[in-house]
């Protein structure tokens, strides 16, 4: 689940946190706090699944209480139970995979958080919703897509919602963005009928062993990448004094990436760097990295010190 581009991210932004501190830092710490990090990512991922069945819950609590008050309505006694019962958020709840993992890492349930019940309303109001209530029949697909529908167009963009993300974990607000495309991969896979499992943290053990492997190469030869760096700018363009620090960072880990690992085309590389300086870095940063970067993968090539497309 944890793919190479968030593993970039969170290893510039680990490398970033490092070198501009060391002094304070250990080494041993910095890639404790790189795991930690991904580790997060992994969190987000459940806890965005687990909120399906927390805020179904709820609704089912809600329910119960309106049937049992002293004076109830027939719509409090009799109430449309189509929500309560959708057949992909049971499906979640029944899950072995989710509920060990929420025992383990209780910070990714949501259950008696004050933001379950301000995006059950606001879910309740959503067409989305009202719509989903109404149709004349439904099934495991279309309770999986109302609830992909839901994540995507109620819940993830709701400014609320981004507040509790913040409360939860500092890491979770900038993990959003990727973590949730892979919610999204999931609850269209159960929709499809494919086997009701969770992504793995990795891929593989190669994309595991990505994040360190990456820092490691940074850290060991920062002095020549920024050499190398040096070598390569324009001096009557930029001061090579005044790049900023982070545009350094992202450039030596786009070096230490084409010049270590054979398999990834040259071209992601830089697609990948260019992308985090946009993001991450000043509003020159993508145009600066991507002359650097291009400039780099020819020299490297004419010098045969990368054999790659």
């Amino acid at each position: 689940m944890i793919n190479r581009i968030l593993i970039r991210t969170k290893t510039v932004q680990t490398l970033f946190s490092y070198l501009l501190t060391q002094e304070d830092t250990s080494l041993n710490a910095a890639k404790k706090q790189l795991d930690d990090s991904l580790q997060h990512g992994y969190d987000l991922y459940h806890a965005l699944l687990c909120l399906v069945v927390d805020i179904t819950r709820q609704q089912e609590l809600n329910l119960d209480y309106a049937r049992n008050k002293y004076l109830p309505t027939e719509e409090d006694l009799n109430p449309n139970m189509r929500f309560v019962n959708n057949k992909f958020a049971e499906a979640l709840a029944a899950s072995e995979e989710l509920n060990d993992y929420r025992e383990q890492h209780g910070n990714v349930s949501w259950q008696g958080d004050f933001i379950v019940e301000i995006l059950l309303n606001k879910i309740k109001e959503s067409d989305l919703y009202k719509e989903y209530m109404d149709a004349t029949y439904t099934d495991f697909s279309a309770d999986a897509e109302l609830w992909r529908s839901l994540l995507r167009h109620v819940v993830f963009p709701d400014p609320d919602f981004a507040d509790a993300l913040e409360v939860k974990s500092a890491y979770w607000p900038t993990d959003i963005e990727s973590v949730s495309t892979f919610v999204l991969k999931t609850i269209r896979r159960w929709g499809q009928g494919e086997p009701q499992v969770l992504l793995p943290k990795y891929k593989d053990d190669e994309d595991a062993a990505f994040g360190q492997q990456l820092f490691d190469f940074v850290i060991n030869n920062k002095e020549r990448y920024n050499e190398i760096i040096d070598s390569c700018i324009d001096k009557e363009t930029w001061d090579a004094q005044r790049i900023p620090f982070m545009d350094r960072v992202i450039l030596m880990t786009g070096i230490a990436e084409m010049l270590n690992f054979p398999k990834i085309p040259t071209q992601v590389t830089l697609n990948e760097y260019i992308e985090l300086a946009k993001n991450y870095s000043t509003a020159n940063s993508g145009g600066f990295v991507n002359g650097v970067l291009h400039n780099l993968s020819r020299r490297f090539k004419d010098e045969r010190l990368i054999n790659k497309d």
